[in-house]
């Protein structure tokens, strides 16, 4: 005990006598223990703190690709969904939901919108999550509404409807806390969403989250869910809307779940040929990972990252980050407020036609405002819609079929949102009827379906208006509006006016030369004295979903970015603390050198030149590792590759600058030695 005592006592003497010493090892063993506090703290946020559900590690997120139209992530229709629970025994059970936005009418008849989940009633039970209040959906929930009598069949003469039955509903915790204040009596109770009346029968749990990748479009935090009221026996195998969370049952591992789902799309494709044109396939992830599959490369780059590798990551990011700011997405985002207006008493197409006029004409009129349109989907606000398409081609070969994405506009959509039209005219009030047959498609699909050729006047094969394919003319050719990244083309586009689908417009936009955040109240005030019940939420310039899509490029720029600061001033203390020990360590030799004629600057190049020997060595093994580790980024870069030499070479340039000037300092020392002093040092 007293020989340890001692030695901590030297060890303080010693750290008292060498300050500069002592400093350079404080802010490396700080800088050190507050790096590994930050990686560990972000690793496990995201990567290892398990996820709020009961028995997490046997939950999956299942979905569906069709690969032959080069499409990820497809929603689910029903009826497959029915086949999956038939024969998906490995499974213990399949949840399905999908999200929107709908109105909620109150007792006063006030209206608001509110975020509504469309839910099979296994959802809760499936995932763990207990309610707080009421009871949990049940399975005759979910049945459906009885149909009306056919005419002529028995009993519809003069027969009483069926009786209505409601839909049943359990409301989130957050929006029975805002609402209802936490009355319990509102349980058993009848509330008006959507323009019907749906049974609230329970609340619930208070932190319960839908957790989906964002590129899911799910919404996380429900205001209501309703129970999925399907008829299995003549469900959809066209119309596509859910997501599906699956249980693997105990002991049943990811592969064997996956290899049952690849049965069940094999016997799809032999029964539904369209499906195995359109390249069908089932993918079962567990659900831990497809949610952080966005931030994982950051996070392992991070991990594995030393100095260099860091300062590489985050010089590829910042130059990612560079290009998409300069990126041109199609359109200008600049000076447009967005919002988006419902009013579900708008029950035909007449009364929808009018009310899209009228708000066009009201909000044109308004102070400091130039133009005015309507779309659905807009670019980046998250809304998908898409549909299949063909040539002549298709006619006769269904694997012909692509996938686009649809938007439905009004004319004088494209001068409002300044896309280029590159060939042939824009839409007209002439083709905003319901028999029109005029679209509009962008390039990408222009040069996939006409290479070479002009699309004016050609004819696409689409399947979006019904059940059936159609032939729709291509009256014009715009710019690519890019909806996923404003640095890269997308999937290809077809326009259709927004009275070919029945009238209604979608999200507004409203152009004006100020800021358009100051436009807001007067929107508001323009909507109401056109009807006081239209709901108007989501007033927010159109650079708030441009800033959305970069938010990835920039949490990875940010946390890189920021341990690579730390680990390059810890490279530079350390290289700054081991040249100086080595200097202290070498006075006496100095000193003779320099006694015997050895000039100071040969003295400062040659502590110059040992601190860059390391760092040189450094660098070059940095960039091996570099060149292995990046490769783990290339889903989050933008326009730029993994190895791009000038972000190496910056980097390196970048690091040895640092490392010389680290060197400087204890080079300078030592060639400013008295040699009489060094050759007195022991």
């Amino acid at each position: 005990m007293q020989s340890t005592l001692r030695d901590v006592a030297y060890a303080f003497r010693s750290l008292r006598k060498n300050p500069a010493f002592t400093l350079t090892a404080l802010i490396t063993l700080a800088l050190g223990i507050g790096a590994s506090t930050a990686i560990f703290s972000v690793v496990n946020a995201v990567l290892l703190r398990p996820l709020p559900y009961a028995n997490p590690q046997t939950l999956t997120i299942v979905t569906s690709d069709l690969a032959a139209r080069n499409v990820n992530d497809f929603p689910f229709p029903a009826a497959d969904i029915k086949d999956m629970r038939d024969e998906g025994k490995l499974f213990s059970g399949l949840a399905a939901v999908f999200t929107f936005k709908q109105a909620f009418t109150d007792d006063n008849g006030q209206a608001q919108l509110v975020r509504g989940a469309n839910v099979t009633t296994n959802l809760f039970s499936l995932l763990g999550a207990r309610v707080a209040a009421g009871r949990d959906f049940r399975d005759d929930d979910g049945t459906p509404q009885a149909p009306l009598p056919a005419p002529g069949a028995p009993g519809a003469g003069g027969a009483a409807a069926p009786p209505s039955v409601p839909a049943t509903a359990i409301l989130s915790y957050g929006f029975w806390q805002r609402q209802f204040g936490g009355d319990r009596s509102v349980i058993g109770k009848m509330i008006s969403i959507g323009g019907g009346r749906a049974l609230v029968v329970g609340v619930a749990p208070r932190d319960f989250e839908l957790l989906f990748p964002p590129r899911f479009h799910v919404a996380t935090t429900p205001d209501i869910y309703t129970a999925a009221r399907i008829n299995w026996a003549t469900a959809s195998r066209i119309n596509v809307a859910f997501r599906i969370i699956g249980r693997m049952k105990p002991g049943v591992s990811v592969s064997q779940a996956q290899s049952q789902m690849d049965g069940i799309v094999t016997d799809l494709k032999q029964r539904f040929p369209i499906k195995a044109t359109a390249g069908l396939r089932f993918r079962v992830v567990p659900m831990h990972q497809e949610l952080v599959s966005d931030v994982r490369a950051a996070i392992l780059a991070l991990m594995g990252g030393v100095t260099f590798v860091l300062l590489v990551g985050s010089g590829l990011m910042l130059r990612s980050f560079a290009l998409l700011a300069r990126a041109n997405p199609g359109f200008d985002p600049e000076g447009m407020l967005t919002f988006n207006a419902a009013n579900p008493d708008l029950r035909t197409p007449e009364q929808r036609a009018a009310f899209v006029r009228v708000m066009q004409q009201r909000l044109a009129a308004l102070p400091g405002v130039t133009a005015v349109t309507t779309a659905f989907p807009l670019p980046f606000d998250g809304q998908e819609s898409n549909a299949r398409w063909g040539t002549e081609v298709a006619v006769n070969d269904p694997a012909a079929f692509q996938q686009a994405d649809v938007a439905v506009v009004v004319p004088g959509y494209f001068d409002v949102m300044r896309t280029r039209l590159l060939a042939g005219r824009a839409f007209t009030e002439a083709d905003n009827v319901p028999t029109s047959t005029s679209v509009m498609i962008d390039r990408v699909l222009a040069a996939k379906a006409f290479p070479g050729q002009s699309a004016i006047g050609r004819r696409l094969f689409v399947r979006f208006r019904g059940d059936q394919p159609e032939w729709l003319d291509v009256i014009g050719v715009v710019d690519q509006e890019r909806r996923v990244t404003p640095a890269a083309d997308g999937r290809e586009q077809i326009y259709f006016t927004d009275g070919q689908i029945g009238f209604g417009g979608g999200t507004w936009v409203v152009r004006t030369a100020g800021d358009p955040a100051q436009l807001g109240v007067s929107v508001r005030g323009a909507v109401a004295q056109i009807d006081p019940l239209t709901l108007v939420t989501d007033v927010q310039p159109m650079s708030v979903y441009v800033n959305q899509v970069r938010a990835p490029t920039r949490f990875a720029l940010a946390l890189i970015g920021a341990f690579a600061v730390i680990a390059l001033v810890l490279a530079a203390v350390g290289l700054y603390g081991v040249l100086s020990t080595v200097v202290r360590q070498r006075t006496a030799e100095i000193g003779v050198r320099m006694a015997f004629g050895a000039p100071k600057e040969r003295i400062f190049r040659q502590m110059i030149g040992e601190g860059m020997r390391l760092s040189v060595v450094g660098v070059g093994v940095g960039v091996l590792a570099a060149l292995a580790l990046t490769r783990a980024m290339a889903s989050m870069l933008v326009g730029v590759k993994p190895t791009d030499p000038i972000t190496f070479v910056a980097i390196a340039v970048l690091f040895l600058g640092i490392a010389a000037l680290s060197c400087w300092l204890p080079a300078r020392r030592a060639a400013a030695m008295d040699p009489a002093i060094a050759l007195r040092d022991d």
